[in-house]
Order: C-alpha cells, then structure tokens, then sequence
C-alpha cells in the first residue's frame, strides 16, 4: 500500500502513524468480504442459487437479454401481486443494466 502524506502532516508527530493504523484498519474489515462474483465464466448466482451457463443454454457473453428475461418472469408476478396489495397500479417493469451502485 502507499501512502501520499501532505507535508503538514508530516511535521505532527503521530499523523503518520495515525493514518497508517487507520489504513490496517480498513484493510482487515475488508479482508473478510469475500464475497463471489454473480457471474464468472462458469455460471451466475440467480436469487442466490449457482446456476450453471450450461442450464441456461447461454454463455456469459450472450447471457444479458437472456437474464434479462429470467428476471421479468420472476418479478412481474411479483410486482402484480404487490401492487394489488397495496391498490396501486404500475405502467410498465423496465429491467437496466446498472452501471454504478448509487
């Protein structure tokens, strides 16, 4: 890891270590996160459950409409069911690939 310190910084004595247990901090919180990729050149995880690009008669590269479309079968009885619920109504179900997280 590196570490750019300003040179104010480096005249207070312990900035330098501060920063640097901050750092190993954060390091060991995110060591424990391994969490596997949703899709690998192997399978995907759909609602949490391996499923191999074989099942799905796709590849990984050819598999976004066809994900696309597992999804829509799945929530559109979902969504119906809930909005009957609740007593509202929706348009339409509109499925995007997500570019960012936020």
């Amino acid at each position: 890891m590196e570490l750019s310190v300003p040179n104010y910084w480096k005249k207070k004595p312990d900035a330098v270590a501060s920063l640097l247990n901050k750092a190993k901090s954060l390091e060991n919180r995110y060591a424990d996160r391994k969490t596997p990729s949703q899709l690998t050149e192997e399978g995907v995880y759909l609602f949490g459950e391996w499923v191999e690009w074989i099942d799905l008669d796709c590849t990984a590269k050819t598999s976004l409409p066809h994900l696309k479309t597992i999804l829509y079968d799945y929530s559109k009885p979902v969504l119906d069911d809930y909005a009957e619920r609740i007593g509202k109504k929706y348009d339409e179900l509109s499925i995007k690939k997500s570019k960012t997280k936020w």
